[in-house]
């Protein structure tokens, strides 16, 4: 893969279509209408990624009085391991270091059984803080999942 031919840019109502089939490519997640608008309230921090005018991985957020709750970040998987889920964090919180000096803080959720997703957070220095019971409801199941509450000072 070439990274050269990799773009990043801000989630605008243009790439909703493409953030809508990412999401439903990548999370066993169904996402409200509201969800979508907030992510466009936010577009300064939520991004898409398109490699050879493809959308690959999406980076969504939403901006808190000091903080910023990260909440989805995924990457087809066909274009993981190449470091473009770490590229997009990596832009966040630049964006957010560069832009929005009263926040302190990136804190997101993650499912206790996703050992990847761990790894990757606490490879970017993301501390574990709690447990969160019954976080998650599953769209194909009333079964409740516990999450874990991951979060970086910046």
């Amino acid at each position: 893969m070439q990274l050269d031919q990799l773009r990043l840019i801000n989630i605008k109502k243009d790439q909703l279509p493409s953030l809508k089939f990412l999401l439903v490519s990548i999370f066993p997640v169904r996402y409200s209408t509201k969800y979508f608008l907030e992510v466009l309230e936010n577009e300064k921090v939520s991004f898409i990624a398109y490699y050879k005018g493809n959308p690959i991985a999406c980076l969504c957020s939403k901006r808190e009085s000091d903080s910023v709750l990260l909440t989805a970040l995924g990457v087809l998987p066909t274009y993981r391991r190449f470091g473009i889920a770490s590229l997009l964090l990596e832009l966040l919180i630049s964006t957010i270091k560069n832009n929005f000096l009263e926040i302190g803080r990136v804190y997101l959720h993650v499912p206790v059984d996703n050992s990847n997703a761990i790894k990757f957070y606490k490879k970017h220095s993301f501390l574990q803080e709690q447990q969160v019971l019954n976080y998650y409801a599953t769209s194909y199941s009333l079964a409740k999942k516990d999450a874990i509450l991951f979060s970086k000072q910046i």
